[in-house]
Parts: C-alpha cells; structure tokens; sequence
C-alpha cells in the first residue's frame, strides 16, 4: 500500500508516525516477504476451502479495517507517542493489509475463475 510509508514518515503533528527511513524500510520488507509468504501459502488453500466469494469480501472488509486504523493509530501516537506500544496496532493493521492483498490478488488474478464459476444464470456466461 502506498500509503503506509507516507503515513510512516509524515510528523506526528500533521498526523503521521516521523518514523526513520531505516525503521519504514524494515517494516515495508517485513510486509513484502509476509505478502509473498501468505499469498503462496494459504491464499489457494482459503479459496478452495471458503470459495471465491467468501475470500473476496473478508478481503474487502480487511481493507476497510485496513483504513479505519490510520486514525487509531495516529491519535495513539500523538498520546503515547512512537513507543513499543505503539506498534501493536501498527501489527493488527499490518495484518489487515495481508488480508486485503489476498483481496487484491484474487481481483486482479482470479477475476475469470469468479465470474465463471458464480453467474447468476446459465445463459449469463
């Protein structure tokens, strides 16, 4: 997501983390390699097990949690500051964003697969 380094960077009086360059590069490979690590993993599994449709919308609503922790954690910070607590909601949306990349694959990659195997009639395809 592009908007978590500027999120990372921004100060914290206009709402960011003033995260060092150093710590938004580790966090942003840390998320890269989770990505590829659960995408080749679990992604198949869950779609073969839930179906197409159940994983889309858990990814959907992975993104809208995904977003709604922006201001959670910006007001956090701003009260506690960039603490170790701090990166506990830093971790949940991290794991929001993994769910919402399983979404994205799947609209990006599996888009046939869904319309095909979800009509809503016959003679739809």
């Amino acid at each position: 997501m592009a908007l978590l380094p500027l999120f990372y960077s921004t100060p914290l009086k206009f709402g960011g983390l003033e995260l060092p360059p150093s710590t938004i590069g580790l966090t942003m490979g840390f998320l890269g390699m989770t990505t590829g690590l659960v995408q080749a993993l679990f992604f198949a599994p869950l779609v073969n097990w839930y179906g197409p449709k159940a994983v889309f919308c858990a990814g959907v609503a992975s993104s809208i949690l995904t977003f709604a922790f922006f201001p959670i954690i910006s007001i956090a910070a701003q009260w506690w500051g960039v603490t170790r607590l701090l990166w506990i909601p830093l971790l949940i949306q991290l794991v929001f964003q993994e769910l919402s990349f399983g979404r994205l694959k799947h609209d990006m990659q599996s888009q046939s697969r869904y319309t095909n195997v979800m009509p809503p009639a016959k003679h739809s395809l």
